[in-house]
């Protein structure tokens, strides 16, 4: 098996992934930062796609160009604590799934960059950035 506990970087995009759920052996990363996971299939997070990650350093997650239309409320707070840049470039989010994005961000304190571009999104309103 493959010694997961000194991966700081890890590297899944161009693949054709449907999901963005992690198995429980990377609970051992103890030290990853980087998860890349742009250009896949992935259509829909799940609550429980970054469980793994709850306890991690994970400061950026890249799933840019990928077809997501659903993010469920709540799965990027396990890895909203550490998080400094979150890339949901070039998916298919409406204003709701917005909605739940950043509400699952207001805990996160070090985040720096979000880039939500090339979504379709046609309103903002202040609501959703309180």
């Amino acid at each position: 098996s493959l010694a997961v506990a000194n991966l700081e970087y890890i590297a899944l995009d161009n693949n054709l992934l449907m999901n963005a759920s992690f198995p429980p052996a990377y609970q051992q990363c103890f030290r990853l930062q980087t998860v890349q996971l742009s250009s896949n299939l992935i259509q829909t997070i799940n609550n429980f796609d970054f469980k793994q990650f709850a306890l991690l350093p994970v400061k950026s997650l890249d799933l840019a160009n990928n077809r997501i239309i659903s993010i469920h409320p709540g799965s990027l707070t396990y890895v909203s604590h550490q998080l400094q840049s979150l890339n949901l470039a070039h998916n298919q989010l409406s204003e709701d799934v917005l909605k739940i994005v950043l509400n699952d961000l207001k805990s996160s304190p070090k985040l720096i960059s979000l880039n939500l571009g090339s979504n379709g999104i046609k309103v903002l309103n202040s609501s959703m950035f309180m």
